[in-house]
């Protein structure tokens, strides 16, 4: 009896050592911050190696791809973070979940999502390093259209326009970011001036 007693209690105290989802992102993320790559991948494959649903794990793991330049493997993540978001829909309209991370039943799936246009975002910044540049400039076009990060997208469409020789897009994509126009959507919003400065560098050195 007191030996299978102690077993319990180990297995108890064990199982209550186990790193918990929170705890492996907060390593992950600390050892990202310290430049220690491949530790923090670490960390993010052990998230998805208890549960392979959760969003943030791979969306973290290609940050660190793409600090090692490693683009396929991150594109490879990016990709899988936005199928978990669409649920597999492909083709040009796509069915977004988001669950309910503040419910009563959240579990680390809800806790660690991740927003779909940032993981089209990052999805098109790897293409742009990978000179897919239509197929980046296909992805900061959606995030533009859904008003997402716009000034940032329109200097990156700009960047993937120039890998493929075509300045006159290129300087049009930089002429709008320098001269922003109030968002007609939400006319009361300031103007976003965000990129101003990076667009007339990009003018003076393309673009004269």
């Amino acid at each position: 009896m007191g030996k299978w007693y102690f077993l319990l209690v180990f297995v108890v105290f064990m199982a209550g050592c186990e790193n918990t989802t929170e705890q492996l992102f907060r390593r992950g993320d600390w050892l990202y911050d310290q430049k220690k790559y491949n530790e923090a991948i670490a960390q993010y494959n052990e998230v998805i190696e208890r549960n392979g649903k959760i969003q943030y794990a791979y969306y973290r793991r290609a940050t660190c791809y793409v600090e090692q330049k490693k683009y396929t493997e991150a594109l490879k993540d990016l990709e899988k973070v936005i199928f978990l978001i669409t649920g597999g829909s492909t083709g040009p309209v796509r069915y977004i979940v988001v669950l309910n991370k503040n419910g009563p039943f959240a579990d680390d799936v809800a806790q660690y999502q991740v927003d779909y246009y940032e993981a089209v975002y990052q999805r098109g910044l790897i293409k742009e390093k990978m000179r897919s540049a239509k197929s980046a400039i296909a992805d900061f076009q959606s995030c533009i259209d859904n008003r997402y990060n716009i000034n940032n997208c329109r200097i990156w469409q700009g960047m993937a326009w120039l890998d493929i020789g075509e300045n006159d897009k290129a300087c049009a994509c930089f002429y709008k970011v320098s001269q922003p126009e109030r968002d007609t959507a939400n006319p009361y919003l300031a103007v976003d001036t965000s990129y101003q400065a990076d667009a007339k560098r990009y003018i003076s050195q393309f673009c004269q």
